[in-house]
């Protein structure tokens, strides 16, 4: 079963300095989905400081951030809590997913997830093969 948390969340927050390559995130839309279990308003709240966090090291802005909270209550489940992370980058779509024993943990190891993938991701857009090429070459 989902369960949508709240409305849209939107972020606040200061600009970065003059210079400096982060992210504005100020009117970054945060949604939350759980399943399972419904968290508790502290970690929701967690969870999003922490996708703030790694939203602002994105190469470009950031449109919408999807966070999905699954807690599956079973014993013989070793590690119950999933955080799922979606981030419109520009267009380009930046998904991690981790589980662990706790959700705060999880949000812990997505985050870091989320943030080695937008290092990885360059400043401007990479162009297409066929855009380099003229309009009559077939080669």
């Amino acid at each position: 079963m989902t369960d949508r948390i709240g409305d849209r969340l939107r972020s606040g927050g200061a600009m970065p300095a003059a210079g400096s390559r982060t992210t504005r995130v100020n009117d970054l839309e945060v949604e939350f989905v759980s399943r399972g279990r419904r968290p508790l308003p502290a970690t929701v709240a967690y969870a999003r400081e922490k996708v703030l966090a790694a939203a602002r090291v994105a190469p470009r802005k950031v449109g919408l951030a999807r966070v999905t909270l699954t807690f599956e209550e079973h014993r013989s489940i070793e590690r119950p809590a999933k955080a799922e992370v979606t981030l419109d980058v520009d267009g380009e779509f930046v998904r991690a997913e981790a589980v662990a024993r706790s959700s705060r943990e999880a949000i812990d190891l997505v985050e870091e997830r989320v943030r080695r993938r937008l290092a990885g991701m360059r400043w401007s857009r990479p162009r297409r093969a066929t855009a380099m090429r003229g309009r009559g070459d077939r080669s």
